[in-house]
Formats: structure tokens, C-alpha cells, sequence
């Protein structure tokens, strides 16, 4: 082989190592969230195939279906003091990928932690008006 050939197939393969690191798939269950220099450049695409440009861009990923968290059973106390014990769970959804990364990382375990209290908070307060009757 010519050293000409050599050339031309090292650069034919850096041209497809490019090509091949500047194209991400987004698919239908997903979220996508693209960072250039760690800063949000663009949130949200749609499914099918999107371009970046390599080494300054980065693609997070994030589940966009309905996820499912099981909360131990709680005892909460109804407005006549008396106890109940409820198991629940909590439905949950990324609806906007650029407020859930910069609110908590795009960490999964934080989130659950987070929805956890309010829907706790939410559940207490509501037993607390209500009778056994009422529930």
C-alpha cells in the first residue's frame, strides 16, 4: 500500500469516528437533555435522530415514563387522634428534563426522596381532617 492509501484511510476513519460521535438516538420513552460545557443548551427533543457536535456537547438521558414509587405503609392520624395505617404509592413523571436536572441532578433516588415528603406531608395533613367515618 501507497502511503497515499494509508492517508486516506486513516482519514476516512476519523470521518466516521466523527460522524459517529456527533449522532444520538432519542427514543419515545425517553428524555433528553443536551449540555454544552455543562451548561443546559437545549432540553426536550423529539424522538428519532439528532446531531451534536462532539467533545463539547453532552446528552443526558432520563426515563419519560410514568414511574412508580412504593412508599412504606405510614400510620397517620385522623382528626379524632386515632391511628391508621395507609400503604401508597406515588405516580411520577419527568415533564420538564431542564427544571429536573438543575432541581436535582437528574438523580432518580433524590426525586423519590423529594416526592416522598411532599405526598407524606400532603397525606398527614389530609387524614388530619377527616374522621374515621370521613376515610
Amino acid at each position: 500500500m501507497s502511503s497515499r492509501m494509508n492517508l486516506i484511510i486513516i482519514v476516512g476513519f476519523l470521518v466516521v469516528m466523527l460522524l459517529s460521535t456527533s449522532i444520538f438516538y432519542v427514543d419515545q420513552r425517553e428524555r433528553v437533555l443536551l449540555l454544552r460545557l455543562g451548561q443546559i443548551e437545549q432540553a426536550d427533543y423529539a424522538p428519532g435522530i439528532h446531531f451534536k457536535i462532539p467533545l463539547l456537547n453532552e446528552v443526558k438521558r432520563f426515563d419519560g415514563r410514568t414511574l412508580t414509587l412504593d412508599v412504606k405503609p405510614e400510620e397517620y392520624l385522623t382528626g379524632e387522634k386515632k391511628k391508621l395505617l395507609v400503604d401508597s404509592f406515588i405516580l411520577w413523571r419527568v415533564s420538564d428534563t431542564s427544571i429536573y436536572y438543575t432541581a436535582l441532578g437528574g438523580d432518580k433516588r433524590r426525586a423519590g426522596l423529594r416526592l416522598f415528603n411532599i405526598v407524606n406531608n400532603a397525606l398527614r395533613d389530609a387524614f388530619a381532617k377527616r374522621t374515621v367515618q370521613d376515610v
